[in-house]
C-alpha cells in the first residue's frame, strides 16, 4: 500500500536492511547521508531497497532544479514530478515555478524571434555593438541543451558577424615562421587594381609602419592576393636593418650599383628566419626580369621601362656591364626629377622586406578607406624623391582614387 508524502519510515522497513545484531541505519537515496531517525526520511514513490528513502529537503532541491532546467532548456520533463525509475508520480508536489522564470522564457522567446527576424532581414552593417547583440540574442534565443551546441553557434554567429563586416578569419605564417590565425579585411574586386599601381596610405595608418607610405603593386592575382614593395622608406648604406649578404644577395651592403629600401613588414631584415628581397630594375636582359612599367617618353626624353624580378647577382652584374653608376645623385629643379642623362643609367632598388596580401585583402582595405590608388609610372619610381612622394601623390586629388571617403 502506497504512503503520502508526510507518511515516515516504519520500523519494519527498517528491518527490512538490517543485518542481525546491528541497528537499523537509513539512507537518502540523494545525499547518501546515513541515519537511525527514522522520522528524517519519507518514501515518496513505490521504489524499494537503496531507492525507496529521500530526505524531503533533497527531494524539494532536486525538484526545483529539474524545473529550472525545464524552463531554461524550454524542454518537456516530467521527472520532478514522476521518479524515473517506478514511473509512479511522487506523493510530495513539486512547488509552482516563480515568476523570475516565466518572465525568462518569455524574454527567450522574444530574443529567439528578434533573432530570426534580424537574419531575414540580412544585417550587413550597422555599429559593432549590434552584432554583439546578436551574439547575445543567439545564445538566449537557443533551445539546444548541449554546451558544444552552444559554443559551435556562437562562433559561427561571430564569424557571421565579421564575414558581414567585411573582414575574415585566416591562417598564415608571420615574419617568425609560426602558423597562426589573424582578421584581415576582405572585399570584392576593384576596378583598376592590378599589378603596377600605387597604393597612397591614409590617416587611419598613421600609427603603423605604413605612416605616409606610398605601395607599388608588382604582383596581383585574383586567387594569389597582392604582393608590393614600400618606395617612400629608403635605407642608407650602412642601415644595420640590411639584410646580411649571402646566396644570391652575396654582395655588400654599400655597393654603388644599389639603392636599397625598406620594402614591407613582411620578411623585413631582422633576427626571423624568413627574409623577403625584392628588386625592381632597368634592365631588361636580366633573366627572369618581368615588365613592370612601361616606358614614359611623353614625359620625359630618355624615359626608361622598369622590370621586377631576376636574381640580384644577375641584376647587379648587368649593371655593371652597361656602364658606371652615376657619380652624383643631382635632382632636378623642376618636379624633384634626374637629368635625362642619370635616367639613362641603369638604375637598380633592391627592396627589404615586402607587402603582402592574401586574397580579397587589398581590396578589402581599399574599400575601408585604409589607401587610395592611381597608376604608376617610372617617375614615380625613379624621378621624385622617395620622401617627398606621398606629399606629391595627396596633392593631386584628382588623380587619387579613394574608395571610401
Amino acid at each position: 500500500m502506497r504512503r503520502s508524502g508526510s507518511e515516515v519510515v516504519t520500523d519494519m522497513d527498517a528491518v527490512k536492511h538490517d543485518l542481525p545484531g546491528l541497528e537499523a541505519t537509513y539512507t537518502c537515496r540523494i545525499c547518501f547521508e546515513e541515519t537511525r531517525d527514522a522520522g528524517q526520511l519519507i518514501s515518496p514513490c513505490l521504489c524499494k531497497g537503496t531507492q525507496k528513502y529521500v530526505h524531503s529537503k533533497c527531494l524539494r532541491r532536486w525538484q526545483d532544479s529539474v524545473q529550472r532546467l525545464v524552463q531554461w532548456m524550454d524542454k518537456i520533463d516530467d521527472r520532478a514530478y514522476r521518479c524515473s525509475v517506478c514511473r509512479e508520480l511522487y506523493s510530495m508536489t513539486p512547488r509552482p515555478i516563480g515568476g523570475q522564470w516565466r518572465l525568462w522564457g518569455a524574454a527567450r522567446t522574444v530574443a529567439a524571434t528578434c533573432l530570426i527576424a534580424l537574419l531575414a532581414l540580412g544585417l550587413t552593417g550597422g555599429p559593432p555593438w549590434l552584432h554583439v547583440a546578436i551574439v547575445l540574442l543567439l545564445v538566449l534565443g537557443t533551445r539546444s541543451h548541449s554546451v558544444l551546441c552552444i559554443i559551435a553557434l556562437v562562433l559561427a554567429c561571430i564569424l557571421a558577424t565579421l564575414h558581414a563586416r567585411g573582414l575574415r578569419v585566416v591562417m598564415r605564417v608571420d615574419a617568425t615562421g609560426r602558423l597562426g590565425l589573424a582578421v584581415i579585411r576582405h572585399g570584392a574586386p576593384v576596378e583598376g587594381v592590378r599589378s603596377g599601381i600605387l597604393l597612397a596610405a591614409s590617416d587611419e595608418l598613421e600609427r603603423s609602419i605604413f605612416r605616409r607610405s606610398v605601395v607599388l603593386i608588382y604582383e596581383h592575382s585574383r586567387r594569389g592576393g597582392a604582393r608590393g614593395v614600400i618606395l617612400s622608406q629608403p635605407l642608407g648604406p650602412s642601415d644595420p636593418r640590411l639584410v646580411p649578404s649571402r646566396g644570391p644577395a652575396a654582395l655588400p651592403p654599400g655597393s654603388p650599383q644599389l639603392s636599397h629600401f625598406l620594402g614591407g613588414p613582411v620578411g623585413m631584415p631582422g633576427d626571423g628566419p624568413i627574409q623577403e628581397l625584392a628588386v625592381i630594375h632597368t634592365l631588361a636582359e636580366v633573366p627572369g626580369a618581368r615588365p613592370l612599367l612601361a616606358p614614359n617618353a611623353s614625359r620625359e626624353e630618355g624615359a626608361v621601362e622598369l622590370f621586377e624580378g631576376g636574381s640580384l647577382t644577375d641584376v647587379v652584374a648587368a649593371a655593371s656591364a652597361a656602364g658606371p653608376p652615376p657619380s652624383t645623385a643631382r635632382w632636378g629643379a623642376r618636379g624633384g626629377g634626374r637629368s635625362s642623362t642619370q635616367n639613362r643609367q641603369p638604375r637598380v632598388h633592391v627592396y627589404h622586406g615586402i607587402c603582402a596580401w592574401s586574397e580579397g585583402q587589398l581590396e578589402g582595405e581599399l574599400r575601408s578607406g585604409s589607401w587610395g590608388f592611381t597608376k604608376a609610372n617610372t617617375e614615380d619610381v625613379l624621378g621624385v624623391p622617395p620622401e617627398q612622394l606621398w606629399a606629391r601623390l595627396v596633392a593631386q586629388p584628382s588623380r587619387l582614387q579613394w574608395l571610401h571617403r
